[in-house]
């Protein structure tokens, strides 16, 4: 009896270490492959022992980075890979500027005839053009930008008196020349002076939106004319209102003429040669010469609004009557077309 019980005793043990040993086994199976599938396998893992293996040295990452690293080459003519340069993106062209963005350049001389279908708009100095131009003129002595668009000195067609934009309205012109200036920079503030000339111009491009419209910068005075009234009226004065002038046509997208370099000196002021007693109104080869400039400086037909071909301007019977006055009598008579006495 004991010695069956000793042989049953010694078979069984063996057969419960295996056991023991095949389940440690299993579970510790169970347990690398969860701990791979959490780590490694499933979608999200965070892939910590790929990680770790690569980042440690090893023949087979060695062999791995040499294989995918080209060999540096010896030519000091070959650039190395830091150091070639970088293309730079090609920059955006300049947009071309449009034609009022810029003062009117010179250009190949037109004919008188180019005048044909203008009118001139302005003071007693545009008056004296009715000697020189055979071209309507609405003028009038003293005009200036706070009167020009209220006061009633036009006579118009219907015998009445009527405002300078008035009388342009009853005409059909392809081009409008505009000088203001001479009779408002002793007493108009800049801001105000600026303010009050694109109204006018504002209300004319309404009026006449095919119109080619030229803004000409205020002429200079003889250096005598500037020391009256107290300096009033100065040469450097009257060249920070053309900046203005041209900064302001800019903005109302109307061309900007500068006529003041064809007539100025070369200190600035108008010779004394080239003006009347007054010092301020010009003589007859002045206006020869301010005409000729402004032969010299037109626009582009193809930049400009219709009207380039237009017949000569229309303009009403009573519009035409020449007048003048005796504060231009040092222009050798100066006159225009539609003024009052």
């Amino acid at each position: 009896m004991l010695n069956h019980k000793i042989r049953r005793s010694g078979v069984s043990r063996p057969m419960g270490a295996g056991m023991m040993v095949l389940i440690l086994l299993l579970t510790l199976a169970i347990a690398v492959c969860g701990l791979l599938y959490w780590f490694e396998w499933r979608p999200d893992a965070p892939g910590l022992l790929a990680r770790a293996l690569d980042d440690s040295p090893g023949e087979s990452g060695a062999a791995s980075s040499s294989s995918s690293v080209e060999p540096m080459s010896t030519d000091p003519a070959w650039p190395s890979p830091s150091s070639q340069p970088v293309p730079e993106p090609e920059p955006e062209p300049e947009p071309e500027p449009e034609p009022w963005e810029e003062m009117v350049p010179e250009c190949t001389p037109q004919s008188k005839a180019y005048l044909n279908d203008a009118v001139f708009v302005g003071d007693s100095l545009t008056e004296g053009m009715v000697w020189y131009l055979d071209t309507p003129l609405v003028a009038h002595t003293g005009i200036n930008p706070d009167t020009i668009l209220s006061k009633k000195v036009i006579q118009l067609s219907d015998g009445s008196k009527g405002t300078i934009r008035e009388a342009l309205a009853e005409m059909d012109p392809g081009k409008i020349y505009v000088m203001l200036g001479a009779n408002g920079v002793g007493w108009i503030g800049k801001d105000n002076f600026i303010r009050l000339y694109g109204e006018f111009i504002d209300e004319i491009k309404a009026d006449h939106p095919d119109s080619i419209i030229y803004i000409q910068s205020i002429l200079p005075v003889t250096t005598g004319r500037e020391a009256q009234d107290d300096g009033a009226i100065t040469n450097a004065k009257i060249r920070s209102y053309n900046e203005a002038i041209f900064e302001m046509t800019r903005e109302k997208e109307v061309y900007f003429v500068n006529v003041h370099e064809a007539i100025a000196g070369a200190d600035g002021a108008l010779p004394e040669k080239d003006a009347a007693n007054d010092g301020l109104h010009l003589n007859a080869a002045t206006y020869e010469k301010w005409i000729d400039y402004l032969l010299c400086h037109v626009i582009d037909p193809e930049t400009a609004p219709a009207g380039e071909e237009s017949e000569a301007v229309e303009t009403s019977p009573a519009s035409s009557d020449a007048g003048t006055d005796d504060e231009a009598a040092g222009t050798e008579g100066s006159a225009s077309s539609g003024t009052a006495d």
